[in-house]
């Protein structure tokens, strides 16, 4: 029995060579209106959903995920199908538009608070 030898470890990335690329993040431009579904505002249901929302280069959103419940789960369906109307100026690197992911909290309070 031999001891294999640990694999060597794997070359380090070129160092980037001038300043570090400008990033700047898209920028809501149109918001829709939330749709609250009237059976949770009838049952007074509040929460905070939390989206995981993609953003193309020309800032169009092309995909959204759950990535933390409001606790209701038409709450959460309310809040998806929000985050897909929602329109974007793209975020840019080095002032090119490029595609991005950002986390989007759609908050739902209790009628009257």
């Amino acid at each position: 029995n031999e001891d294999a030898s640990p694999a060597p470890a794997p070359a380090a990335p070129p160092a980037r060579r001038g300043p570090p690329p400008e990033l700047r993040a898209p920028v809501v431009r149109a918001r829709p209106r939330l749709r609250v579904p009237s059976r949770c505002a009838r049952r007074g249901h509040a929460g905070v959903a939390t989206i995981s929302v993609r953003i193309d280069a020309q800032g169009e959103v092309v995909g959204v995920d759950l990535a933390a419940s409001a606790g209701c789960s038409r709450l959460d369906e309310a809040a998806l199908e929000a985050a897909a109307r929602y329109r974007f100026h793209p975020g840019t690197r080095d002032g090119e538009p490029t595609p991005w992911q950002v986390l989007l909290e759609v908050r739902f309070e209790r009628p009257g608070a």
